[in-house]
């Protein structure tokens, strides 16, 4: 079996850090930008700045995740071949403290790996443990048994679990049912930062076009159809203009709905964009309409800017992020009628940005990794 490593860092490739200071693990699938990778980074560099040594590890080459990286994080890219060998092989050669598979896509390989290894595995529950298992192309009736049998048997394995939400805790307890399992609930690190209350954006008069956001991968998920439906509802009482953020394979169903709608000249579609944040200070409603979720992070960072949001009440976090429909309004999933009503009672009350900002507060990085590696060290017995 043959590994590789790039460094971002000078550090041993063969005792994977210090003597003495054996790495902590974060295994992604991919190094991309998403989400995912952006709250792992996070922690990785507070885990540098608490003084363990990191490795990320990946299945993929390279990609943008890299930039986000502090420069004492070590980068593992893995060579070619099965994923579980290739994982197994730098975990022999590494000698880990932990391994914390960040993502559900890397789960199956970390249990099998980990075991064999022998080193204490974490299973980072990126997904909401039931919807995200979906779209396979038989009866759902025959499907779903299987799909969740395959998860629980996946997430048994694991010496612990963290969860990104209640909702996804409470869920993880649901699947495996009778088996002893440890899972923890840690929030995710959305928000680097609460702008000052001077930051926040003065809305404009009401004869300004507000801007709405929808922002994910064009993927059925994210179901952007029935945020496209609801726009037009909107559009035929008021004028106003729709930007949907990311790319994905459901752009050109997308393109066609809007045209069939006859929306499709108050409708944007940039692709990917690396300054959500700014849209997001500029937007005067964001919506998201996603049929589930992990903890989404954009609304949490939706919140932060003084934005106003609404969102399905889908299985994930998003009635966690807005306290119950208090920092938001929750409408049903794939009920256009609602949400366009949700909308044009955001646009027409804006809540006070303050009060959406103090809400995104438990968001903040703080304590987050010091609770991970309190974990950690508990199942090391440090």
């Amino acid at each position: 079996m043959m590994w590789r490593t790039t460094e971002t860092a000078a550090v041993s490739a063969e005792s994977g850090g210090e003597p003495g200071r054996e790495p902590i693990a974060l295994l992604v699938n991919i190094l991309s930008g998403g989400g995912a990778q952006r709250r792992i980074a996070t922690l990785a560099n507070r885990f540098v700045e608490l003084g363990r040594a990191v490795d990320v590890v990946s299945f993929d080459g390279d990609g943008p995740m890299r930039d986000l990286l502090a420069t004492e994080v070590r980068v593992v890219s893995l060579a070619d071949g099965p994923a579980a060998e290739r994982l197994r092989a730098y975990l022999d050669r590494a000698g880990p403290h932990i391994l914390m598979s960040c993502v559900t896509d890397t789960h199956a390989a970390a249990v099998r790996a980990a075991d064999e290894a022998r080193v204490p595995l974490v299973l980072r529950a990126s997904r909401h443990p039931y919807r995200a298992l979906q779209h396979w192309n038989l009866p759902k009736r025959l499907v779903e048994p299987i799909k969740l049998r395959r998860a629980a048997d996946t997430y048994a394995r694991a010496d612990a679990i963290v969860a990104l939400s209640a909702d996804g805790a409470s869920a993880l307890r649901r699947l495996l049912g009778e088996r002893p399992a440890r899972i923890e609930t840690i929030l995710n690190p959305v928000v680097e930062r609460i702008l000052p209350a001077t930051a926040y954006r003065k809305r404009p008069p009401a004869t300004d076009v507000p801007l709405i956001l929808g922002v994910g991968r064009l993927v059925k998920q994210k179901d952007f159809a029935t945020l496209l439906r609801a726009f037009a509802r909107l559009r035929a009482e008021r004028p106003a203009r729709l930007v949907l953020l990311g790319e994905g394979p459901e752009r050109r169903r997308l393109h066609a709905l809007a045209g069939s709608l006859g929306i499709a000249g108050q409708i944007e579609m940039p692709g990917e964009v690396s300054n959500v944040a700014e849209w997001l200070a500029r937007a005067d409603l964001l919506v998201s309409s996603s049929r589930w979720e992990g903890m989404q992070a954009v609304p949490i960072e939706a919140l932060a800017a003084g934005c106003p949001v609404v969102a399905t009440d889908c299985p994930g976090g998003a009635r966690e992020t807005l306290d119950h429909g208090r920092l938001g309004i929750l409408v049903p999933v794939q009920d256009p009628e609602a949400m366009a009503r949700a909308m044009r009672e955001q646009l027409d009350h804006p809540p006070d940005p303050h009060l959406l900002a103090a809400g995104a507060a438990r968001f903040l990085p703080d304590g987050k990794a010091e609770q991970y590696l309190h974990l950690f060290d508990s199942l090391r017995g440090d």
